[in-house]
């Protein structure tokens, strides 16, 4: 069986992360941990970017709960094709009631 390439918007997930880190000014050293947030292939660019970034741990959270571990120290990428997956925007509202850094990515 053929090896499949990744799409290229896949292959450019670190670039837009750290597009996203510029845009809304988090500062790198105000983050120790990255957290991704998503269901199905919404998910798969976190766990690309677990190959891509070794100075900071990535996490993918693919249910209902966010890790405990994660703290104002954590970056959160909630991500859902549709805007109302309704796991991914379960994951959104822990992560806000936490007042964690989230970014939201959504075709809606």
């Amino acid at each position: 069986m053929p090896k499949k390439e990744l799409p290229y918007f896949l292959l450019r997930f670190p670039e837009q992360i750290q597009e996203s880190l510029r845009l809304n000014k988090f500062k790198v050293k105000d983050i120790n941990k990255i957290l991704i947030c998503g269901m199905g292939g919404s998910a798969i660019p976190g766990d690309v970017l677990q190959d891509y970034i070794k100075n900071i741990p990535v996490f993918v959270s693919k249910g209902y709960d966010i890790p405990e571990f994660v703290d104002k120290k954590t970056l959160v990428f909630v991500i859902s094709y549709s805007g109302n997956t309704e796991e991914t925007l379960i994951m959104y509202e822990k992560a806000k009631k936490k007042n964690l850094k989230i970014i939201a990515i959504t075709s809606n």
